[in-house]
């Protein structure tokens, strides 16, 4: 299941420092709108995708984010801004969100910027079943030197 979202408003974001009564309403409207996406998305199988969410199994979800321009953006801040977005989209299927096991990507920037919401197992190629610290630090190693060459062969500092 695949599920499109707006970019999120910009007093979503943690770092913005606005009274928390000016940051009720986006966060209301963020969490419908994640809702209404979701139920779009489903189309008339809300009960079959329900049934099988059903349990205590944890459910795969891979973000990935589109901004909309280039301007430099943290991570961590993308992420929390898509924290009401993730409690819709829990409501609408009738889960706890903290069975949700999220990958983020990071994306190119798009017109008006956008969020996709991937859910289930079949989004995550095998590649992506160590996690994302394995395949982070696999591709880092691969390219660095081999400290234990350096120390038997008598090289290095």
């Amino acid at each position: 299941m695949i599920i499109t979202l707006p970019w999120p408003d910009k007093r979503l974001s943690p770092n913005a420092r606005i009274h928390w009564r000016a940051k009720a309403a986006p966060k209301k409207q963020a969490r419908a709108d994640g809702a209404a996406a979701t139920y779009a998305s489903l189309g008339r199988g809300l009960r079959e995708v329900r049934a099988a969410l059903s349990g205590d199994d944890m459910i795969p979800v891979a973000v990935r984010f589109y901004p909309p321009d280039r301007r430099h953006r943290d991570d961590d801040n993308m992420v929390g801004s898509f924290k009401h977005y993730r409690d819709g989209i829990a409501d609408a299927l009738g889960v706890n969100d903290r069975r949700f096991r999220p990958h983020y990507s990071f994306e190119e920037p798009v017109k008006n910027g956008r969020i996709d919401v991937h859910i289930g197992d079949k989004f995550f190629p095998q590649t992506h079943a160590k996690g994302i610290e394995g395949d982070r630090a696999g591709s880092v190693r691969k390219h660095l030197p081999d400290p234990d060459h350096n120390r038997l062969t008598g090289g290095g500092d």
